[in-house]
């Protein structure tokens, strides 16, 4: 995925943080070894505690933004509760909110990753994340 081709998420990230509320990750991960299928994988509080529920809205937002077409660099998309410990790490040392930072060579969730275009690695002020 080229660097133009990642910024339509970012507009998409943008929108969906005013409608919804702040994200605490929102990034495009390439695994290692992956056929050039990127993961989007997301945290917010409002995605948080019922992820049979989110991942359905999160595609359904990608489609509607992206249109069928733009679904194709795409794999899977992926939720990660707010709290797990594993983002903590992530938050320091990429601290990022609606830009795009792109990471090389880095492992994130215990996977090791080629590329990465991180959107947001942020925590959302307590009355935006609760305007969601």
């Amino acid at each position: 995925m080229k660097t133009a081709d990642a910024k339509r998420f970012v507009a998409l990230e943008k929108r969906l943080s005013d409608e919804y509320g702040g994200f605490v990750f929102f990034a495009l991960l390439l695994r290692e070894g992956s056929p050039g299928r990127w993961d989007v994988v997301v945290s917010a509080p409002w995605l948080a505690g019922n992820i049979a529920e989110s991942l359905p809205r999160i595609s359904k937002a990608l489609t509607r933004h992206l249109g069928p077409d733009g679904m194709w660099p795409l794999g899977c998309a992926v939720v990660i509760e707010p709290d797990d410990p594993r983002l903590e790490e992530i938050l320091s040392a990429y601290p990022v909110e609606h830009g795009l930072l792109e990471v090389r060579d880095e492992e994130f969730f215990s996977m090791p990753i080629d590329r990465a275009f991180i959107i947001t690695a942020h925590r959302p002020s307590a009355s935006r994340a609760d305007a969601g």
